[in-house]
């Protein structure tokens, strides 16, 4: 059998079966010997955060953040040396759109807790994860079929899942502008510190701040922060946020409304049942790392108008396949360090 295709196997298998940690570290070797390092230093954090004493994954992990050093210097190398080499370069890629830049007046005001934006990058306007952008699309009540809102009656939102890095955030937001609504971000670790320390911050205040900004998507950032392990801490009060969440999403909340509740998480086997219900927060979407065409455009816009010009992304594009968002802003970091 080809190694890729084990490799796939190995990868839906995992999926299926996210507690096998036997499964996990074949899978992590595998993609260690492939020389796929970010995929398996992933999946050796995710064993570490469950026995960080392991001596086999420790080994692994070190051997897959050896092979991301080298393919971060591999990128590195490929960088000109004089301004020769510069001017010798292609310029910016083809069909990519590079013009929309924040806009600092889309900031509103400060939110309870989190913040809150006025998004104005479209779903059209993010490169290639066609089959993600028509999902999100079938829950915007304007350009929806009337079967297709039949089909989501009773259900309060969907979750991204997929690495750090692979662009849920952008997503999300893009979404709420498809609505023109706003988008409030909110880190399920502050909500629960927020509500632990007696300032009188929770996720009904969250959902009130929202609903007076008109429509709104209220996004519930790293959702695997309210999961309850059997040595969790503080795991009372995240199983109460849980439950109040979940009263708000039944009573308060429905995709052709003004409020919208959407969740990410990059450990979806992590999640609360409660929350990822059929009916919640249950439709669940992978948002996998860049492809070319999207590698190239965070490429582009991440080394600056002083040195776009000077670099080939398409060729750092196609040396940096499987690196995240994340990966790609540390590469152009230490370029232009």
């Amino acid at each position: 059998m080809r190694r890729d295709v084990l490799i796939r196997a190995l990868a839906a298998s995992v999926a299926v079966d996210p507690t096998n940690r036997a499964l996990r570290q074949i899978y992590a070797q595998f993609l260690v010997e492939d020389g796929r390092g970010p995929q398996a230093l992933e999946q050796c954090s995710t064993l570490l955060d469950q026995r960080g004493d392991d001596a086999e994954v420790l080994e692994l992990f070190a051997r897959a953040e050896a092979l991301c050093e080298q393919t971060v210097q591999a990128v590195i190398d490929t960088f000109p040396d004089s301004i020769e080499d510069l001017l010798a370069l292609w310029g910016p890629p083809a069909d990519v759109d590079l013009s929309v830049r924040p806009d600092a007046s889309a900031v509103l005001p400060v939110a309870p807790i989190g913040h809150l934006v006025r998004p104005e990058r479209s779903l059209d306007s993010l490169g290639g994860i066609d089959a993600i952008k028509e999902a999100l699309r079938a829950f915007e009540p304007h350009t929806a079929d009337s079967a297709l809102l039949a089909s989501l009656a009773g259900t309060s939102g969907f979750t991204l899942y997929g690495p750090p890095g692979a662009g849920k955030q952008t997503l999300i937001e893009a979404f709420a502008a498809e609505l023109g609504a706003v988008c409030l971000t909110v880190p399920v670790d502050e909500l629960l510190t927020a509500t632990l320390d007696g300032r009188g911050v929770d996720m009904g205040t969250v959902v009130d701040f929202a609903a007076r900004r008109g429509r709104c998507v209220i996004h519930l950032q790293d959702l695997e922060e309210l999961w309850v392990g059997s040595a969790s801490h503080c795991s009372i009060e995240r199983a109460q946020l849980t439950e109040q969440i979940a009263t708000i999403l039944d009573r308060r909340v429905h995709p052709s409304g003004d409020l919208i509740v959407v969740a990410s998480s990059s450990r979806p086997w992590k999640l609360p049942a409660a929350l990822v219900s059929p009916g919640r927060l249950g439709r669940a979407l992978f948002v996998p790392p860049p492809d070319l065409h999207a590698r190239a455009q965070m490429i582009w816009t991440a080394l600056g108008s002083e040195h776009r010009e000077a670099v080939d992304v398409w060729e750092v594009a196609r040396h940096t396949d499987g690196f995240s968002g994340d990966d790609l802003a540390r590469v152009c970091r230490s370029v232009l360090e």
